[in-house]
């Protein structure tokens, strides 16, 4: 592998790593008391549903692109996402607010795993057309010249170090070192200033205008 490819894949896991999935959703289970574990659960199941979702595409790239390219290139399919988009966003703005308190007793209870690993699949199936660099790593895996043990290691280290920064801060938020508990909770306060104080609800609003951007873009593209 070139140290112009590792660069490259570099500067686009340190983009995937700030997306919804990878970064806010773990601050906002962090600043609500959700124990480290469960965090680390939920950012496990992100990062495997990113590998196998990579995998699955470096496997049948060619008969994906042959079977449903023209499907998914048509104004249909752009027209279901704007028609998704605003689904998500008209749910994001009436869900009602779920209290704190409800919240850490369902994500640390018994079936707390259950919902975590539900959120992350939901995440990840929501942004996955969003997720443009964590595309381009796809196809840069691809094209390399390496075989496929090397291609199924390189996605591994991509997908983990697209979630690398939120496993960082679980441990240090949970130990309350200072600086990153402060930092925490003031980038959760500010989420949910911009989401009328539901994360949830701010979740589904960012994730139905992403998905309905981009299906307008490519309607008027």
């Amino acid at each position: 592998m070139s140290p112009g490819l590792v660069f490259a894949l570099l500067g686009l896991a340190a983009l995937d790593s700030t997306s919804i999935g990878t970064l806010y959703i773990p601050i906002w289970l962090m600043a609500r008391g959700v124990a480290t574990r469960g965090v680390l659960f939920y950012l496990a199941c992100v990062a495997a549903c990113y590998f196998a979702v990579g995998l699955a595409v470096l496997a049948g790239a060619e008969s994906l692109v042959d079977v449903l390219g023209g499907a998914i290139a048509s104004r249909a399919a752009s027209w279901a996402m704007v028609g998704a988009g605003m689904l998500l966003m008209a749910f994001g703005f009436c869900v009602r607010q779920r209290r704190k308190a409800a919240w850490r007793e369902r994500a640390g209870g018994p079936g707390g795993a259950r919902g975590l690993a539900a959120l992350a699949v939901t995440t990840v199936t929501l942004e996955f057309a969003t997720m443009l660099p964590y595309l381009g790593a796809i196809a840069l895996i691809g094209a390399a010249d390496m075989g496929n043990s090397a291609r199924t290691a390189t996605m591994a280290v991509y997908s983990l170090a697209m979630v690398a920064p939120a496993l960082v801060l679980a441990p240090l938020k949970a130990g309350r070192v200072g600086a990153i508990a402060r930092w925490v909770d003031w980038l959760d306060a500010r989420f949910a200033e911009l989401g009328g104080g539901s994360g949830p609800r701010w979740t589904f609003v960012v994730l139905g205008m992403a998905l309905a951007g981009f299906g307008t873009y490519r309607l008027v593209s």
